[in-house]
């Protein structure tokens, strides 16, 4: 408790003293969350914190189309808003200079380029792997090693849902390639251990 008053007292004497990321020194970084003025730079479309919140109700007032559909895939990020020069997010008010920050929060960039459907799209697909992982994890008792491979991507799962609230995991990342690997492999190999179906008998 005391190191946390610290911290907060700390925050609140460098208020006028907030520097950028990059000029930050250590201690900064590690006090600028409990700063008010760090709050007002990351709601005020320039950071995590507003990619996460209320973006996704100004991309909704923008209209069913967008809301529904997004921008379309490919004109969010750094490539595309670098070389295209598909500014889209201006529609809602973002800086040019803070429109590559969406990446940082996959859920927003996934739901900017393909609208809440894609989104949920992506949820259902997390969904059905998260609870056949969990059934193969708790049905399969003939191969402890096929239920420890369930239980790693279990694991990883909930690593990847938390994490993609602070990068690309799902889709831009090294890592996504191996997240979507393993849930192939887990699928693959629950399929082929599973249970034979028993044949349906025709009475003539």
């Amino acid at each position: 408790g005391i190191i946390g008053i610290a911290m907060l007292y700390m925050a609140v004497r460098s208020y006028e003293t907030f520097v950028g990321w990059e000029e930050a020194s250590a201690a900064q970084r590690l006090l600028e969350v409990f700063s008010p003025t760090y709050w007002k730079v990351v709601f005020d479309k320039a950071g995590r914190l507003y990619y996460g919140t209320t973006f996704f109700y100004d991309v909704f007032n923008l209209g069913s189309t967008k809301f529904l559909f997004g921008f379309g895939p490919g004109t969010l990020g750094y490539t595309a808003t670098g070389v295209f020069g598909r500014f889209a997010l201006r529609a809602v008010a973002v800086p040019d200079e803070w429109q590559n920050y969406i990446t940082d929060v996959n859920w927003a960039y996934i739901f900017g380029q393909t609208g809440i459907l894609g989104l949920a799209c992506i949820l259902w697909a997390c969904y059905r792997l998260f609870r056949h992982a969990y059934n193969t994890y708790r049905n399969e008792q003939n191969d402890p090693e096929l239920r420890d491979l369930a239980l790693g991507f279990l694991g990883m799962f909930g690593l990847f849902v938390a994490t993609a609230f602070f990068y690309p995991m799902f889709e831009v990342r090294a890592l996504s390639f191996h997240f979507w690997l393993y849930a192939g492999i887990i699928v693959k190999l629950a399929a082929k251990e599973g249970p034979a179906v028993p044949a349906v008998v025709t009475n003539h």
